[in-house]
């Protein structure tokens, strides 16, 4: 009987299995941001099952997403986070497809890091994590979810990103002392967010932005103290006589 599942209302469950089958291959790049978009929106727009089969009929056979592991680097203090150009791992992925990835405390950050949350969240903090000297570049896709960066003071950040119906944020303090590498954020937010923090270790959102305020303030009552005074101007000998 097969016109019966032509013809069938397709479920909420089906939908949702072709949903999650795009953004896995979107997560492997396997799928283009601009067809997984198209693809996504034909999905509600599918009434019968072959309809629906089409969105997946000409893309690769469905296999199991392999977790690229970090290389090995001997655990290191805080305070020696800085390692050599030579010792940064080239690149990794972080993905997160309907579910929650953490990369935090002693970790190695590759020279090229690339993060896909598609209905799902990744955090990263590099406050207490490995970096290497120069720049380290991090390309960021998002949809449908969120990606958070939380940097140390001193890490220079730059931000170019853009967002569709969601927010690409650098939230910072005052500039601190340079520590010798940058971080270079770049990528898009469709239907979600990205935010780059600026905080110390251990240190939450709130009491960040208040150590911000601080820091302006601070800022604010040091600049008239290293400002010249006027100098008086001097009058003529004749002025001063009378």
């Amino acid at each position: 009987m097969p016109e019966e599942r032509t013809t069938r209302k397709v479920t909420v469950e089906e939908r949702e299995a072709v949903e999650a089958r795009l953004a896995d291959l979107y997560a492997r790049d396997e799928l283009e941001l601009e067809d997984y978009e198209a693809r996504v929106e034909q999905i509600e727009r599918a009434r019968t099952h072959e309809e629906l089969a089409a969105l997946t009929a000409d893309l690769p056979a469905e296999t199991a997403l392999v977790p690229v592991a970090a290389a090995p680097v001997a655990p290191v203090a805080p305070s020696r986070a800085l390692v050599r150009a030579a010792e940064v791992p080239p690149a990794q992925r972080v993905v997160a497809v309907f579910s929650n990835v953490t990369r935090d405390r002693d970790w190695s950050v590759p020279r090229e890091l690339k993060v896909v949350s598609v209905f799902g969240n990744s955090e990263l903090d590099f406050r207490e994590a490995r970096l290497g000297e120069g720049v380290t570049e991090v390309r960021v896709s998002v949809v449908f979810g969120n990606a958070t960066l939380l940097v140390p003071p001193g890490v220079r950040v730059e931000a170019n990103g853009g967002a569709v119906f969601g927010n690409f944020e650098h939230a910072h303090g005052e500039p601190a002392e340079a520590t010798g590498c940058t971080i270079r954020v770049s990528g898009r937010a469709i239907f979600g967010n990205v935010e780059i923090e600026e905080r110390l270790p251990g240190e939450s959102a709130r009491q960040a932005r208040r150590r911000w305020k601080a820091e302006r303030k601070a800022l604010e009552r040091a600049e008239p103290a290293a400002l010249p005074a006027p100098a008086r101007a001097e009058l003529p000998p004749a002025d001063r006589e009378r």
